[in-house]
């Protein structure tokens, strides 16, 4: 038990022995059968209690509602004194034979009280699934997710409430125009963001012929499905040969684009003043293609001391954030080389308030380019550059 996250507190009524009570071990597993304990109640007691504690750990971090939290904790912790009500105290209570039938009476009504517990649990979740979630170490699995349940307990998954669809990206719909939905729902491509230095893996090979990119799993019948059967990992790690150096005394957030899917720069790396964080340095050679060429991690880089949530949104004309961001970065790996670049944003109306330099990390750098005061120098051309990197690492500092 202690080896599997509940990340949402669902038990059936079937599985309150092979669950429930073997956590309890023998104390509640003789309650239930009217059979005396051997060990005392107070030890008994504490282990139980620590199993509570170890379910609440579980659901703060993951129920997002703190009514349903609430809910729950309520059902779950009124077991713990239904159990002190049936538990024998003692050599006092195991000298009694008229006890030993009073507890066997009193444990028959705990147990009752238990599994309705679990079921007001059940309810408060408005989950019929009857199954107890864990976390999927394995991979992920297809049919087992409710296309309302966001994935985050798979590796580098990581849930974006903020954009309001449930977690994810972004929902597109699978009828040949693929229009944005706004739930995960029976036939949509429900796509979603991997923690930066990592990309998703999810895309169906199929696309659109015109020109139109899709990506994430796939709704049907009520349940997610992978459109890349070759992996179970949603997201892979990339190369890891750039980054960001943020040497500024407030934050900045770059925004990836959502790509293949609904092409919106809305996933985010967000870094602190003083800090780094990894780029997507995507190996061309097996990510997406598009039209039969090779394709690139792209970003918009916002100005400094806006949040994540600030930033990597879609914007409207004039505004200086998301996709009328400042500045754009590209990355990826082609022929053993690590290739990174900036440029403005052609859309943007607005410059960004700190410089940016392209410097080494022990690689070799085609060219020494940077943007400072609102111009590139050593530049392919007045709207950016593009540099390669061999034997090492390059990163762009934020100065």
């Amino acid at each position: 038990m202690q080896n599997c996250k509940l990340d949402v507190a669902i038990a059936t009524k079937n599985k309150i022995n092979n669950e429930l009570l073997e956590v309890g071990r023998e104390g509640f597993r003789y309650i239930r059968s009217g059979i005396h304990s051997t060990k005392p109640y107070p030890s008994f007691f504490g282990d139980h209690q620590f199993i509570l504690f170890q379910v609440f750990h579980s659901l703060v971090s993951t129920c997002r509602s703190f009514k349903m939290l609430s809910n729950i904790l309520f059902s779950l912790f009124a077991i713990a004194p239904l159990c002190a009500s049936a538990m024998p105290m003692g050599n006092h209570a195991r000298s009694s034979k008229h006890g030993h039938v009073h507890v066997a009476e009193t444990a028959k009504k705990s147990a009752y009280n238990v599994t309705a517990a679990i079921d007001e649990a059940i309810a408060a979740l408005g989950d019929t699934s009857s199954k107890i979630r864990v976390a999927r170490d394995g991979g992920f699995e297809n049919g087992v997710y409710d296309c309302s349940d966001f994935p985050e307990d798979q590796d580098g998954v990581v849930r974006l409430d903020y954009l309001g669809f449930g977690g994810w990206t972004g929902v597109q719909k699978n009828d040949g125009a693929y229009g944005t939905a706004e739930t995960c729902q029976d036939n949509t491509y429900c796509s979603y963001a991997c923690k930066p230095g990592m990309s998703k893996t999810q895309w169906p090979s199929d696309q659109p012929s015109n020109g139109v990119s899709v990506g994430g799993l796939l709704c049907k019948d009520g349940k997610l499905y992978l459109t890349q059967n070759g992996t179970s990992s949603l997201c892979k790690s990339d190369d890891d040969s750039a980054y960001v150096k943020n040497t500024l005394g407030e934050g900045v957030a770059i925004c990836r684009t959502d790509y293949p899917g609904t092409e919106n720069m809305v996933v985010p790396t967000f870094i602190d003043g003083g800090s780094q964080q990894p780029l997507s340095v995507v190996d061309s050679s097996s990510y997406y293609t598009w039209k039969g060429g090779e394709t690139s991690a792209q970003y918009y880089v916002n100005k400094k001391g806006k949040t994540a949530e600030e930033a990597c949104v879609w914007g409207n004309e004039g505004d200086d954030y998301g996709n009328w961001a400042p500045m754009n970065f590209g990355s990826g790996l082609k022929d053993g080389k690590t290739w990174i670049s900036m440029f403005i944003n052609p859309l943007a109306t607005s410059t960004l308030d700190y410089n940016i330099r392209v410097k080494s990390d022990g690689g070799e750098l085609s060219s020494e380019c940077y943007y400072e005061d609102g111009e590139f120098h050593n530049a392919d051309s007045s709207d950016g550059c593009t540099v390669a990197v061999t034997g090492g690492s390059a990163y762009f500092e934020f100065y």
